[in-house]
């Protein structure tokens, strides 16, 4: 209910109602209280149904449900047509502070949840992701094991080698959600390596 209207509300029209609209529920990432939900969702009413995608984050510090949103980002950058049967592309979310991460496979884009509809998209064919405690990591099959420095004003890719007091807890979380056994030395040679 929470998406929904937040979902409407994000779109300028006239008339119909938030009944109308068919949501989908992508991706979830938690972090320090707060989760940030992927959502998509199409106007059933319209003629030419368009497709689009948000961020909803919701505080979720304490045991009970959220009453409300924290915010609701648009990513009208991701909106496509909807064919009659066709089902949303299935991208994926990771959160960082103030960042939040949508990947599939043409690419990640990256958006800023505090500021509101500052937003990137890096190209790129993006397999999974995973993150450090100070970064987010992407596999890449162009360019392997990627991170995404958060010191700068806009994320940029930092292609640097992972010391190995970082590589074991890297792993482990590349191996969740890559679903695939990584040593930490085939994660660093995977971040060294030029194929």
């Amino acid at each position: 209910g929470l998406c929904r209207e937040a979902v409407w509300a994000s779109q300028p029209r006239t008339e119909g109602s938030a009944a109308w609209l068919r949501l989908w529920l992508l991706d979830l990432s938690v972090e320090q209280g707060r989760a940030t939900v992927l959502v998509a969702a199409v106007d059933q009413n319209s003629a030419t149904p368009v497709l689009q995608y948000g961020l909803a984050t919701l505080r979720v510090s304490s045991p009970a449900p959220p009453l409300s949103l924290s915010s609701f980002t648009p990513l009208p950058g991701l909106a496509s047509v909807l064919a009659e049967g066709e089902e949303p592309r299935q991208y994926k979310v990771v959160s960082m502070g103030d960042w939040a991460y949508v990947y599939g496979r043409e690419g990640v884009t990256t958006v800023n949840i505090r500021e509101l509809g500052e937003q990137e998209r890096i190209p790129g064919h993006i397999l999974g992701a995973g993150r450090t405690d100070t970064a987010p990591l992407f596999f890449s099959s162009q360019h392997g094991v990627l991170s995404l420095d958060l010191s700068s004003p806009a994320p940029s890719l930092d292609h640097s080698t992972l010391d190995t007091s970082m590589a074991a807890d890297t792993t482990a979380r590349l191996s969740e959600s890559l679903n695939c056994s990584v040593s930490a030395k085939g994660l660093q040679d995977l971040t060294m390596s030029e194929s």
